[in-house]
């Protein structure tokens, strides 16, 4: 549940650069005449068990995914004295304020939540996106409540296109394709795991190192269960909201499209 209002950049007068984008078109190689028939046989050979060494890699890597996954959950619960001597408040929204703090000796965000409860992101643990915010763990010392996230240098997307609008500047096209890439690949892993945002906008979109994009902000997600279609409550924002959230029709992860 990163957060309402985005991390600002410490030079706020300074833009982004814009980054060009260069696609590859797949091109066919052309054949190399220099393998002899024997050759060719080996290589349609281990062209047959593609497969299977490409199941044995998946299983590797949910492998590595379990164990890594379950390495972090032991350091989930964080000490408040870990965090809480070193807060500079970055934003104030009616979700909660956040705050630029210390772990280990790493920026994070910290953000401050009313109740215990709003800190049960249990079904947020597992994700693991280069696309998607990083939860970093949760600090529980009533009457302080904090969940921990990875800290995004340059702000939110919303912070970017607004300071380029004031300065009469542009965003090139391959900028934006190269965006929208970006928040299409994160889109595409929470709905692979039955998440549905809610609330995609530019001010939920962060800016990290090497302008990488990081969907925030899941304070209104939902889990979907194993039903095709959820009447879903009223939470987000109207200007983006997908008109079956307003008429209270049953809904689906297609309401993160509009």
């Amino acid at each position: 549940m990163p957060p309402p209002s985005q991390p600002k950049a410490n030079t706020d007068d300074q833009d982004i650069d814009q980054v060009e984008i260069q696609y590859e078109s797949n091109k066919t190689k052309p054949a190399d005449t220099t393998n002899d028939g024997g050759s060719g046989l080996m290589d349609s050979f281990f062209g047959c068990l593609k497969p299977f060494f490409t199941a044995v890699n998946k299983i590797g890597e949910n492998i590595k995914y379990s164990k890594d996954s379950t390495t972090s959950s032991d350091n989930w619960l964080i000490p408040i004295d870990s965090i809480v001597n070193d807060l500079a408040l970055i934003g104030i929204g009616i979700e909660g304020s956040v705050y630029r703090g210390k772990l280990d000796g790493q920026n994070v965000a910290c953000k401050r939540v009313k109740t215990e409860e709003e800190t049960n992101i249990k079904y947020l643990r597992k994700l693991n996106h280069v696309n998607v915010i990083k939860f970093r763990g949760i600090s529980i010392s009533s009457p302080l409540y904090y969940i921990v996230m990875e800290y995004c240098t340059y702000g939110s997307l919303f912070d970017v296109l607004r300071r380029r609008r004031e300065k009469n500047s542009y965003t090139k096209p391959t900028q934006v394709l190269d965006w929208s890439r970006q928040i299409s690949n994160g889109v595409q892993y929470l709905h692979a795991n039955k998440i549905v945002h809610r609330d995609l906008k530019s001010p939920n979109i962060l800016i990290a190192d090497d302008y990488i994009l990081k969907i925030s902000d899941f304070g209104t997600s939902k889990q979907l269960g194993s039903k095709q279609g959820q009447i879903m409550s009223f939470n987000g924002t109207s200007a983006w909201m997908a008109p079956e959230v307003i008429r209270r029709e049953p809904c689906s992860e297609k309401i993160d499209i509009w």
